[in-house]
């Protein structure tokens, strides 16, 4: 079952009891309605429905249509009626009331010292820890470096949060073309290598006529406080043509 999001103190009066849909009608007093509790239209919420003597129940899940004021019975989880325990939607004889619940199945399950991660095979969502970013330049669309003039050779936009950043640029020779050195580096500043000590950076070799070298950044860590853009840049001591193409690596640590 995928999991609910939560709300603060909402329960509410539907408009009839039954086997219908939640359709709000009034707020309980000493709670918020749906709307005051912030509700998201296309949401799904997990309820608790019961009567005033609790003689009928039911816990299920739902979505929210702010436009009608519609909260769906969707799937049911527990139910009881007539003395009777069940996973199936009762007709309640009376109008009860309605909570947004959090129930145990909206719960990651954690171990100490384990960080939760992707339960599956799928890729961490937006946000997430394990969140992968890649931004590229492929070689078809690499370009031509000037002589000892630092270049962008791509960059992309980290969000806030804490990442580990990595990257690789490709310096290739053309039949008429070398570099008797190379560098390349991770950048928040537009066209400008870091420092030499910044760790984020790789020194070259020297290349000639048709030659590929791959210059690998090793892993730095970002800390932003709000989204920030970093680039790969690259330089070289060129003689006739070297163009560079490269990739810019990131997977959000927490």
């Amino acid at each position: 079952m995928a999991a609910s999001q939560f709300l603060d103190g909402c329960r509410f009066n539907p408009t009839l009891g039954g086997t219908t849909d939640w359709t709000f009608s009034s707020l309980v007093t000493g709670y918020n309605t749906p709307a005051a509790a912030n509700a998201v239209n296309g949401q799904q919420y997990s309820y608790r429905a019961e009567s005033a003597d609790l003689s009928q129940w039911e816990y299920g899940t739902g979505i929210w249509n702010s436009s009608t004021g519609v909260l769906t019975r969707a799937t049911i989880l527990y139910s009881f009626t007539a003395g009777t325990f069940g996973t199936s939607k009762i007709s309640f004889s009376t109008v009860p009331q309605v909570a947004i619940v959090a129930l145990k199945e909206d719960l990651v399950p954690q171990q100490v010292g384990h960080l939760p991660g992707e339960p599956s095979n799928g890729t961490a969502a937006s946000g997430e820890f394990g969140q992968t970013l890649s931004f590229q330049l492929a070689g078809g669309s690499a370009f031509s470096l000037t002589n000892n003039t630092q270049a962008n050779i791509i960059s992309g936009s980290i969000p806030a949060g804490d990442w580990d950043v990595w990257g690789v640029a490709h310096f290739i020779a053309g039949g008429a073309g070398s570099a008797t050195a190379t560098i390349a580096g991770l950048s928040t500043t537009s066209a400008t290598l870091p420092g030499i000590d910044s760790g984020a950076q790789t020194f070259g070799t020297a290349i000639g006529n048709n030659i590929v070298y791959s210059a690998v950044i090793p892993k730095m860590q970002m800390s932003n406080a709000t989204a920030t853009t970093i680039f790969l840049v690259g330089q070289g001591a060129i003689s006739g043509n070297v163009v560079v193409c490269g990739t810019i690596r990131a997977r959000r640590a927490r």
